[in-house]
């Protein structure tokens, strides 16, 4: 009978980006694990939760806070995507798309934040920890290459495993440049671009930040939509054949209908924000489950809106707020062009 050591199991390591289709029988593909248990709504809801904690602690200072603020925008972009994420996944897994892509690298970006692996996965999506990887397998054990910056060296390392046969990731032709070669090759690099030589240029190691070589490197990001994407997205906008910025797909929220009985359409949460002079004040933020565009808003209008939710009948809303019906109107009018409130419909 063979042995685990003439058999052993195949690992996939979990890059260069969350692959498509469903995990082989007798193979751990990381990658397909990693999507299946990172990229969920619910993740993203218990990223919510870690990350208003550490940005009330944040609020403490203005130096912390805006050591934050990359947080705060991943607390409100974890409503659109906590509706989003598992579709996203559900066309992913069937086949690469665009804005599947884009969806799937902000989730990535957000739960990331929280977990802290680090995003060395094609320098953009996050490497899970040893101790997550031991916990996906057991036995004798053999690491396939997937791709460039796939993470399999770590996964080797982590797994004290060795390699075996290379799967192999079909890339197309691309051209590759060292950042600090950059500002002389741009024209060579724009050329291969436009004439289809080449379907990217990837800039190997750092640009360096004088006036020319960014220029250059802005000149590149721009010379097609796909070499625009794979700048965002890396390899996986080149499977999906492009990549839309995350922000792009969010839309407004419909607007409401004033009435007399009003009910609120969404969430509504306050967060820290600094002015010009680092004083901290805070501010309102308007959030709803669903891909529709956060809007921030005036805290009083946060006030308004939890009356609402507590009263529904306009004049009962004004007199919780010891002000007049007219008081409130202009800021009730406001909150249903947003999309924040309508009238109850009583059908």
């Amino acid at each position: 009978m063979p042995s685990d050591h003439e058999n052993p199991v195949r690992v996939l390591p979990p890059g260069p980006f969350p692959p498509m289709g469903r995990e082989p029988a007798g193979v751990v593909d990381l990658g397909i694990r990693l999507r299946d248990t990172l990229y969920r709504r619910s993740v993203v809801l218990d990223a919510r939760g870690a990350l208003q904690t550490s940005i009330r602690m944040a609020s403490r200072s203005p130096r912390q806070l805006l050591m934050a603020l990359p947080s705060i925008d991943a607390f409100i972009d974890s409503w659109p995507l906590g509706a989003m994420v598992d579709d996203a996944v559900a066309t992913w897994r069937e086949r690469p798309e665009p804005k599947a892509l884009a969806v799937l690298h902000r989730t990535a970006e957000v739960v990331g934040s929280v977990l802290g692996w680090p995003r060395s996965l094609d320098r953009r999506w996050p490497l899970p920890d040893e101790a997550w990887m031991r916990r996906q397998v057991s036995g004798e054990l053999v690491v396939a290459r997937r791709g460039p910056r796939d993470g399999s060296a770590a996964v080797a390392m982590a797994l004290d495993a060795r390699f075996g046969r290379a799967e192999g990731l079909p890339l197309p032709a691309m051209l590759e440049i060292h950042g600090d070669e950059l500002a002389h090759r741009v024209d060579e690099a724009v050329d291969a671009l436009s004439a289809g030589r080449v379907q990217a240029v990837d800039v190997d190691g750092w640009i360096p930040w004088d006036d020319a070589s960014q220029a250059a490197a802005e000149r590149l990001r721009g010379a097609t939509p796909l070499q625009e994407a794979y700048a965002r997205y890396g390899l996986a906008a080149l499977a999906a054949g492009g990549g839309m910025p995350f922000a792009s797909l969010l839309t407004d929220a419909p607007a409401g209908v004033v009435g007399d009985r009003m009910r609120r359409v969404g969430d509504a949460v306050i967060v820290p924000g600094m002015d010009g002079s680092g004083n901290i004040h805070p501010v309102g933020v308007l959030c709803w489950d669903d891909c529709h565009r956060p809007v921030r808003v005036n805290p009083v209008a946060i006030t308004v809106l939890d009356a609402i939710g507590a009263h529904e009948e306009l004049d009962a809303v004004a007199k919780s707020l010891q002000a007049s019906r007219p008081e409130v109107m202009g800021l009730v009018e406001q909150l249903a062009e947003v999309g924040a409130i309508t009238a109850v419909d009583d059908g």
